[in-house]
Order: C-alpha cells, then structure tokens, then sequence
C-alpha cells in the first residue's frame, strides 16, 4: 500500500470527526456572541423581569394563602376576598356560584387556616402579565367543636396582572400519586 492511500484513510477516518470539531467550534462561537451581546443589552430586561417575578410569586403566596383561610362564621368576608384577589374566568364562576358557596362554607362549620410552605413561579410572561406557579400549602382544619387537623395540599394556577396588581385567574389542586 502506498503512503498515499493510508494518508486518504487516515484523512477519511478522522473526516466525521473533524467535521463535528469544527460544528461544534463554529457553535461555540456563534452562543458565545450572541450571549455577548445579549448580556450587554439585558440588564434592564432582566431588571423588569426579575421585579416582575418577585411581584408576582409575592401575589401568589398570598392570594393561595388567602383562599385557604375562611371562618365558617364570617364566610361572606371570606368569599369578598376572594372576588377581590380573582379575576377573569375564576372570578366570574365565583361570581355566579356566590351565595351557594357562602350557604357550603357555613353549613360547613369550619374555620380553615392555609399557610403557603413553598412556592415556586413555572413560567412567567412579563410583557404579557401572565404567570404560571405551583404552591405547597399546609392547611389547619377546625371542625366547630372539634380538634384541629393539618395536611398538606399542592396547588397550581395562574396568576393575570391587572390594574390591581397580580390577580389569580386560576386554582387547582394537584393530584398526588401514590407508588
């Protein structure tokens, strides 16, 4: 065999891998400059951003804690507060469901405490005023006469930016499973 054909196989074998070399240095490159350049013109972009995510992640501990927490002996107090940390599709189907849920939450004759553990925002869209989030809340039930019970719920939802300021556009529960 001639030096001529083992240099064209060597050249071969190490072709795919000299291709991918310089791919990947020409990616490199690429991510490189254009972080660069992201980076010099994100500071007030981030800046917004990050006071828009503590805003809102403050909104939804608050507003998750809050919709836990009702006195079976004042539930109107608890369902005004509710209208008024709600909005959109949420705040309208509590609108319509008021009075048989104010007449549920007494006839239950409970007082509930939700205390927000953790909670963790899962998207944000700042420019758009939309937020995504999970919670884990810790709730104390009290039976009228009865002893307090704890457990821990997890909730998801959705929180919409307003002229008030973050409102909950909606709560769901997150369903545990079980091994």
């Amino acid at each position: 065999m001639s030096e001529t054909d083992e240099d064209t196989r060597t050249r071969r074998a190490g072709g795919p891998l000299r291709v991918a070399s310089v791919v990947l240095l020409v990616l490199a490159v690429v991510f490189a400059c254009v972080s660069g350049v992201r980076l010099l013109g994100a500071d007030d972009v981030r800046a917004a951003d990050a006071t828009a995510r503590d805003e809102a992640l403050r909104a939804a501990k608050s507003i998750v804690g809050q919709f836990n927490t009702f006195d079976y002996r004042n539930a109107p107090a608890a369902m005004d507060g509710w209208l008024a940390q709600s909005t959109g599709d949420l705040h309208d189907l509590l609108e319509t469901e008021k009075d048989v849920t104010v007449k549920n939450l007494a006839a239950g004759r409970t007082v509930t405490r939700g205390e927000v553990v953790d909670a963790a925002l899962t998207e944000l869209d700042a420019d758009r005023g939309a937020a995504g989030f999970i919670a884990s809340v810790l709730t104390a039930v009290t039976p009228e006469g009865g002893a307090e019970s704890s457990k821990r719920i997890r909730m998801q939802g959705t929180l919409t930016r307003t002229d008030q300021g973050w409102l909950l556009s909606s709560l769901d529960l997150v369903k545990i499973q079980t091994a």
